[in-house]
């Protein structure tokens, strides 16, 4: 009898164990930006430090041109060319494959072409769209972009921005430096009612989970119609009108949110345009009026002067 007892306590702790894991399979872990999940991928995506793996520099090149951009029921779309050129090293001793994920907040589910190399040799992607599990996902949510991958929900059309997610493969000697290029065309959406300003964003931060992260260069170029970097989340200096640059080491604390306008005087002039009608009409009546008085007195004396 004891015997028996212990077969069905053992069979019972056996099922748990398998009911366990079979519940845990859903969540993928992934290492960095350009992650790397598990074969048996599952639902959500989790992400993890890789330590095989280290960037030894990024430099992100960022054109905006407005001026090309196609229109669209209730907005104007600026586009910019978006270049992230990574070096990376394979520290270990051992010859390794990453199979690799870059994320990108989108406008859009229109899937965007990219080009991505490594040493010049162009790489196969598949793209992935998620959402917040809000009904309307806001601009400010979608720096939240590790729970939306976690939570994994198949982005659908009730959002204001989605994350992309492109998947690819690449293989590393031990030892082998190389460098890893991503290469598309950005879409953002500018209110027709607040066109002044063009507002660009970019993931920086899942580059922590790579074992190490050396520098950080952003060659900013923007659209001759909006040359004035009004805000940014990283300190850049200009270089020429338009053209601007960031430097540093290791990864930035926040996201990357950057502010376009046009210059100063293309504001101003419009409204001096318009004080300058409304009040040039009271100035003439005022000058009549005054030099009117001023004549009537001067006659005035002379008749005085006469008697």
């Amino acid at each position: 009898m004891k015997k028996s007892k212990s077969v069905s306590v053992f069979a019972l702790v056996v099922v748990l164990l398998i009911f366990g894991a079979a519940c845990l399979t859903p969540i993928t872990t992934a290492r960095a930006n350009m992650a790397q999940p598990m074969e048996d991928r599952g639902s959500g995506i989790l992400f993890d430090k890789h330590e095989s793996v280290k960037v030894d520099s990024e430099v992100l090149n960022i054109k905006i041109n407005k001026s090309e951009a196609p229109k669209s029921a209730g907005y104007r779309r600026a586009i910019a060319d978006m270049s992230a050129v990574y070096t990376m090293t394979n520290i270990s001793a051992q010859q390794i494959d990453v199979n690799a994920m870059f994320l990108s907040p989108v406008y859009s589910q229109t899937e965007t072409d990219y080009v991505i190399t490594s040493d010049g040799k162009e790489l196969e992607y598949t793209t992935e769209f998620f959402s917040s599990s809000h009904p309307f996902l806001k601009e400010d949510d979608i720096t939240n972009w590790e729970e939306i991958l976690a939570a994994a929900n198949p982005a659908e059309n009730n959002g204001f921005m989605y994350v992309s997610a492109v998947s690819y493969s690449f293989g590393f000697e031990p030892g082998q430096t190389i460098e890893l290029a991503v290469s598309y065309k950005y879409n953002i959406n500018i209110n027709n009612r607040h066109p002044n300003h063009t507002v660009l964003r970019y993931f920086l931060t899942p580059a922590k989970y790579w074992q190490d992260f050396g520098s950080l260069t952003i060659n900013l170029t923007l659209d001759k119609e909006q040359p004035v970097l009004v805000s940014s989340s990283l300190d850049f200096y200009k270089l020429s009108k338009g053209v601007y640059k960031h430097k540093s080491n290791g990864v930035p604390q926040s996201e990357l949110t950057i502010t376009a306008g046009a210059s100063p005087l293309v504001y101003i002039l419009p409204w001096m345009l318009v004080i300058a009608v409304v009040t040039l009409p009271i100035a003439v009546v005022i000058l009549l009026i005054f030099g009117g008085f001023f004549a009537w007195r001067v006659l005035k004396k002379r008749k005085s002067h006469k008697i």
